[in-house]
């Protein structure tokens, strides 16, 4: 973990509770803001005929709020301007779908794809032109493309980013280390974060580094051994179970499993009733001495309660969807107080 490899490539992105760059992408270059996800592992583009946008055009949908809107013209691949965009009509359609239900369906093919000093000519990628969500950059598994699952019977796997990156002689190995590239709890606004393929930085992180197995053939995913939450000096357990926790930029809050939040409210002050969208309503007001510990075998990671509070017009929420359907995610409330090496 703490060898420096061959050749690095640093890439900017930066965090409002989700992570996202600006790549560029056809010719001529037509940039667009890509959500950085390391819980899938697909690159896709909704398309200028998206009919989820009124009337099929780029008007703002979401108040015009660059990172989610994927109805803006910034959002949008036109592929008819691009001269090297090449469609493949003689494989099975894109098609995704997500834990928050949104879903992207179109057509696969290659164009040339940029981000900062890194240009692949040729980045299989897609293009939806039926979408619910904004543009994404899957950089997980090859095992988990969508192509290995969604066709069975013409199932096949191909180099997605990471890899690209390394045979194309960017990196000498697929692995990167996501981290916070300042403090987002004495941070106001976007905070920026720092994607460094190929190698670790030493000096961003403080302690060492634990190793642990990804547990997962198609997900980055590793086993939590358990959970506590420790408020007013008061430390109580919520889990004692071990499952796979996938660790997924692409998230905004986390996914446990429902007595682990249910324990988690009830240390919170929650009296078990929830908010519109299912979120347990709690206590509000909480200082740096409460927090959360995912314990992973001997290694725990403390992430404050304030990071998985939401306070909206007065009213507290804790903001960790509880299911035993859906497999756990530690989304961005968690990874922004972690240094991640994905290797």
């Amino acid at each position: 973990l703490h060898t420096a490899y061959r050749r690095q490539r640093q890439m900017c992105i930066r965090d409002s509770y989700s992570y996202y760059a600006d790549v560029q992408v056809g010719t001529p270059a037509q940039t667009i803001r890509v959500l950085v996800d390391t819980g899938s592992s697909e690159l896709w583009f909704p398309t200028s005929d998206n009919p989820h946008c009124p009337e099929g055009t780029a008007t703002p949908i979401d108040n015009g709020d660059p990172d989610t809107d994927y109805c803006l013209a910034t959002a949008l691949f036109d592929t008819d301007a691009s001269s090297t965009w090449e469609p493949n009509y003689n494989i099975p359609v894109f098609y995704i779908s997500y834990v928050d239900k949104g879903y992207a369906r179109g057509t696969w093919g290659t164009d040339t794809l940029s981000w900062g000093d890194v240009t692949i000519n040729e980045m299989y990628l897609a293009a939806a032109n039926d979408s619910t969500k904004p543009a994404l950059l899957g950089i997980g598994l090859v095992g988990g493309e969508s192509t290995t699952w969604y066709h069975r019977r013409q199932a096949y796997e191909y180099a997605n980013f990471p890899v690209r990156l390394q045979t194309d002689g960017y990196i000498a190995k697929t692995a990167y280390s996501l981290y916070m590239a300042e403090d987002p709890h004495t941070t106001d606004g976007d905070v920026g974060v720092t994607l460094l393929f190929g190698g670790v930085d030493n000096a961003k992180y403080s302690g060492s580094l634990a190793t642990f197995p990804i547990v997962s053939s198609v997900d980055l995913a590793i086993n939590l051994t358990g959970i506590e939450i420790s408020v007013s000096g008061q430390t109580t357990t919520a889990s004692t179970s071990e499952f796979k926790a996938v660790l997924d930029s692409g998230t905004t809050y986390q996914w446990l499993p429902t007595a682990a939040v249910s324990n988690l409210a009830q240390s919170l002050g929650s009296d078990m009733s929830t908010d519109q969208w299912g979120f347990y309503i709690v206590r509000c007001g909480y200082d740096q001495n409460d927090y959360i510990s995912y314990i992973f075998g001997s290694k725990r990671i403390k992430v404050p309660v304030s990071d998985v509070v939401l306070n909206y017009n007065s009213q507290c929420t804790l903001r960790i969807h509880g299911s035993d359907t859906v497999r756990p995610f530690l989304g961005d409330s968690f990874l922004i107080n972690t240094y991640v090496l994905y290797n």
